[in-house]
């Protein structure tokens, strides 16, 4: 204790004191701000789903029952897409004289969202998906035999 009663001694430990108080409040010192900034994200787009005819609807004849129509629903898309209904009509025969007129097409309810990069099998006893040949007042021998093209929007 003897140092510290000298001068020398008592500014060293004065000094030393002063550097600790300032070093220490250094250390836990720190500055208070406000900022702002921007940013953006991006959504994706939704890819068209693929609709095919799995079954092959034969037989129809005027005035006959109603056939299903089975489909499959591919999607490519990145995500899960939602569909409510495919959309379901002729849109032409392979003779002019029978037309769309001589046919009776019941649109597929799907209310299902169909995952990702997957092909899903809706059958047309399950979505209501049907054709059907119209009993006409006048003769339908235009369609004997005709090839009956469909066309489908999913939506």
């Amino acid at each position: 204790m003897e140092f510290a009663k000298t001068k020398r001694g008592t500014l060293l430990v004065a000094s030393l004191a002063t550097a600790l108080l300032v070093g220490g409040g250094v250390a836990f010192a720190y500055w208070t701000t406000t900022g702002s900034g921007t940013g953006s994200a991006a959504a994706g787009t939704s890819s068209a789903v693929v609709v095919t005819q799995t079954n092959t609807v034969t037989g129809l004849y005027p005035g006959g029952p109603a056939q299903d129509i089975n489909l499959n629903i591919a999607n490519s898309n990145s995500a899960a897409q939602r569909l409510e209904t495919v959309a379901i009509s002729v849109s032409s025969t392979s003779d002019a004289g029978c037309t769309a007129a001589d046919f009776t097409v019941t649109d597929a309810t799907i209310a299902a969202e169909v995952p990702s990069g997957s092909t899903n099998a809706y059958l047309g006893s399950a979505t209501g998906a049907t054709i059907k040949m119209k009993n006409a007042a006048t003769s339908q021998d235009a369609c004997k035999n005709v090839t009956i093209n469909l066309a489908f929007n999913a939506s």
